[in-house]
């Protein structure tokens, strides 16, 4: 009782000052912008830099060819991006945010709402720009399965919010956790489908391996990104109940954890 009391007095807060979500969700993206030439062009440079070195590593180096690899990479890497970004940003959503912590009284989870929120507005420009890059490059490729990417994103918020709001508090108590995620995050990106496929991993690795990753909830939303973009075919629903499971079972014990700390985290800071 106590749990689900805390997470919708959580929620209520976040829906009374939505308005402040809004301007620190702009204020996020300012603040970026103004500390880069490039702005918020870097989070789709990033991306596709990577791809160019994966690309080149791969097909031409290794010599494993295979078609339109760059548009492979890429199909799941933006995602991950959008991953590995909301993560690492939202664990410093309050900890970055010190003084108005200390100086000002609102409900603090809006603090890593806004972030995920402005990780979510990066994203969603970066797909927009991969699906312009494949009217450009890779037409053939393009098929009526591109209309899925809203709600893959949608789906890939909703697994990403219970952790942000958590972690978020977490880095409060454990400061060196924030450059613990970085190092998580680039390990994930090669425990993900980002450079390879699942049938890659299912060929290669023992049965019981392949059975525990495929638990990974990342596996299948990657995967289903990777259908709907490189191979034009409609994404297994059923594969996205788990990340999508996984954010709505997850998302009130993690409201609930954030309100019973929530008054100790401007003493902390």
């Amino acid at each position: 009782m106590g749990n689900g009391s805390n997470a919708a007095d959580q929620l209520a807060g976040l829906f009374a000052w939505r308005q402040l979500v809004v301007d620190l969700t702009r204020a996020e993206l300012r603040r970026e912008n103004a500390r880069l030439i490039l702005g918020s062009l870097w989070w789709i440079a990033d991306p596709l830099l990577q791809m160019g070195v994966y690309t080149l590593l791969v097909s031409v180096i290794l010599a494993r060819p295979q078609p339109d690899y760059a548009l492979f990479i890429l199909a799941a890497l933006i995602p991950w991006k959008g991953l590995s970004a909301s993560i690492t940003s939202g664990s410093t959503a309050i900890t970055g945010n010190e003084r108005i912590v200390r100086q000002l009284a609102f409900p603090r989870i809006v603090l890593p709402v806004a972030r995920l929120t402005a990780q979510l507005w990066r994203l969603l420009i970066a797909v927009l720009a991969m699906v312009g890059m494949m009217l450009v490059f890779w037409p053939d490729r393009a098929s009526t399965q591109l209309a899925w990417l809203p709600a893959l994103v949608l789906v890939e918020v909703v697994f990403l919010l219970p952790f942000v709001i958590a972690l978020s508090a977490a880095t409060v108590f454990v400061r060196d956790l924030t450059n613990l995620l970085r190092h998580v995050m680039r390990f994930g990106l090669y425990l993900s489908p980002v450079l390879y496929s699942v049938e890659q991993v299912i060929d290669r690795v023992p049965p019981p391996v392949t059975f525990i990753y495929q638990f990974n909830p990342a596996v299948p939303l990657l995967e289903a990104y990777r259908d709907v973009v490189y191979r034009g075919v409609p994404p297994q629903v059923t594969d996205l109940f788990l990340p999508l499971g996984v954010g709505l079972v997850l998302l009130v014990p993690a409201l609930a954890w954030f309100g019973r700390v929530e008054r100790r985290l401007g003493k902390l800071l």
